[in-house]
């Protein structure tokens, strides 16, 4: 219930408390973060991170409300006090970071959205920068090792996902409204995006677990994709042990997903395609093992090429070949018609046929799609 005056404190106090755990988390990582240093040296740790955090959330509980005005000049000043304490630091220290003061702002306003109705957006925003705070060794370590054609190939891949992508149409255009150019860009992105993990999972784990663990994950969105992308490794003289063993693996996983999905969807009709696909899945996974095997054995005290980044030209072709397989299964709809499997079923029959234009063959002829259809079924 609420009263005249606002909600009643039973409402506010899960938001509030929400703030203030907000408050104390940042304020533990940022403590530990900086545990080396001498008490009162610090500008803010975890009891002034908690502090901000609950102001927060008190501001939040202000807002709309005629006490806003002074609520926000009280968030201004928390922000001002901060400025002025990092600046002193900066000062003395003759460090220069403004990844606390950030921080600080941060809890204030995750604790105004926890008191705000707002608490899945300030737990996942307070996740999300504990995360980015405790994660700075890795990714200075990550910046120091990377290389101007890592930037290069992470530039691709923004290109393709985030500036071309968003600008095309949904929609079918070209020979019989077969193509449809977002559907057709995603082609490239998965492509892209596989290739851009395989390598840098390349130059992290070596390439001989890099492909590996690309193929395994890459293959549940698109084994083509992967299979493209060993392919332009091994092209491109790669001598990674896994680059053979990928396709493979690809391949296994491939079989692998589809007897799944057919155990799930259509559990009747596992047996008989566990029997059709079952051995092909069965090569692959032999196939991988001993390419896996051999390779390892080749490469055995040799020393590894560094993986060249991946391009984009591959990923354009399988697109166009994607588009081209497209216009033809649209042109064979629209000769022989969609969802028949006898393609010239639309055509007159001739004069003399058993589906002539006299009433009782045209019965006979009616019933027969029936008994085909009960046929099919069994």
């Amino acid at each position: 219930m609420q009263s005249p005056s606002g909600p009643t404190i039973d409402a506010l106090l899960p938001g509030l408390a929400l703030a203030l755990a907000v408050g104390l988390l940042i304020g533990v990582e940022r403590g530990w973060h900086l545990r080396a240093e001498k008490a009162g040296d610090r500008v803010a740790g975890i009891r002034t991170f908690a502090q901000l955090g609950l102001l927060g959330g008190l501001i939040g509980t202000q807002l709309g409300t005629a006490a806003m005005p002074y609520a926000v000049a009280l968030g201004l000043g928390a922000i001002g006090a901060l400025l002025l304490g990092y600046a002193a630091e900066m000062r003395r220290s003759h460090e220069i970071s403004a990844t606390s003061t950030l921080a600080g702002v941060i809890t204030l306003g995750l604790g105004a959205m926890a008191s705000s109705d707002h608490m899945a957006l300030a737990s996942v925003g307070a996740g999300a920068t504990i995360i980015l705070l405790a994660a700075r060794e890795p990714l200075h370590r990550a910046i120091g090792a990377t290389s101007e054609a890592d930037i290069t190939a992470l530039l691709r891949l923004v290109l393709v996902v985030l500036v071309i992508l968003p600008l095309l149409p949904d929609q079918g255009i070209g020979p019989f409204g077969a193509l449809n150019p977002r559907r057709l860009w995603l082609v490239v992105v998965v492509t892209a995006g596989i290739a851009f993990v395989g390598y840098a999972l390349a130059r992290l784990l070596g390439q001989k677990s890099g492909p590996l663990l690309t193929a395994a994950v890459g293959a549940l969105v698109s084994s083509t994709a992967v299979t493209v992308d060993s392919g332009r490794r091994i092209r491109a003289g790669a001598d990674g042990p896994a680059d053979c063993a990928a396709v493979a693996v690809a391949s296994a996983i491939m079989f692998a997903r589809g007897l799944i999905l057919v155990a799930l969807l259509a559990p009747f009709a596992f047996s008989r395609v566990l029997v059709l696909i079952g051995p092909a899945a069965l090569v692959a996974v032999a196939a991988a093992a001993l390419l896996l095997w051999r390779s390892g054995r080749q490469a055995h005290g040799t020393a590894m090429r560094e993986p060249k980044p991946p391009g984009l030209g591959l990923a354009l072709i399988f697109a166009a070949s994607v588009a081209i397989i497209s216009v033809i299964t649209a042109w064979a709809e629209t000769r022989f018609g969609s969802g028949s499997p006898r393609p010239f079923s639309t055509t007159p029959s001739p004069r003399g046929s058993p589906c002539s234009s006299s009433p009782a063959p045209a019965a006979r002829c009616r019933a027969r799609p029936r008994s085909a259809s009960l046929r099919s079924r069994c």
